[in-house]
Parts: structure tokens; sequence; C-alpha cells
């Protein structure tokens, strides 16, 4: 794993979604009572973009087929059966968002 750094804090706003590319991943990142979030940016359903969507408290409602996810443990509330979403820790440090992204797979070639 390896923090990114994602956004600054101040483009992000209570109750709402900012899609952002970090480390050529979409991400969703959340602001939720005070408390930073951080979840892929698409619904493991069918690929829709949760920032479509809308946000109910804690929870993500996707745009397409109206899966519900919580946003702090990705684990799926209501919808068609899928995979939880993916979530990622995250934090603010010196005014940035940062994002704790797993590398990527490399191969050896020795």
């Amino acid at each position: 794993m390896a923090w990114h750094d994602a956004a600054g804090v101040t483009a992000l706003r209570e109750g709402s979604i900012l899609e952002c590319d970090v480390a050529e991943r979409a991400i969703a990142l959340y602001l939720l009572g005070g408390r930073v979030f951080a979840t892929a940016a698409i619904c493991p359903h069918q690929s829709a973009w949760l920032a479509q969507g809308v946000l109910d408290g804690d929870d993500i409602c996707c745009p397409r087929h109206g899966g519900r996810f919580h946003v702090p443990t990705g684990m799926q509330l209501a919808g068609p059966a899928c995979d939880p979403l993916q979530t990622f820790a995250a934090r603010v440090d010196g005014g940035r968002v940062l994002v704790d992204l797993p590398q990527p797979l490399t191969m050896d070639r020795r």
C-alpha cells in the first residue's frame, strides 16, 4: 500500500462526492460528518459513476440500478447482488487528502 495525493481538502464539501483520478484509478472522495472517506468511483455492479448518484447520510445510491452502499465500509445495503464497494484509507495531511492504494503488480523478469 502507498499513500497518494488525491485533492486539496478545500475541494471537499460536507455531504457531497468529489471524483478524482489517483494513481490512474477513478476514486470518489466524501466528507461525511467531518471525516474523509475514499471509495472506488465506479459501482461494482455495472460500472455506473457513483458521483452521479445520491448520498443519503453515510450511504451512496448508485444512479443506474439503485444499489446502495455504506461509504465507510463498502458494504452493500440494497440493490442487485454484487461485490462490496471497494474502500480505501484516507487522511488529511498539510491541507491535502491522501489515499492509501495498493501498489500495482509488477513482473520480475529475471
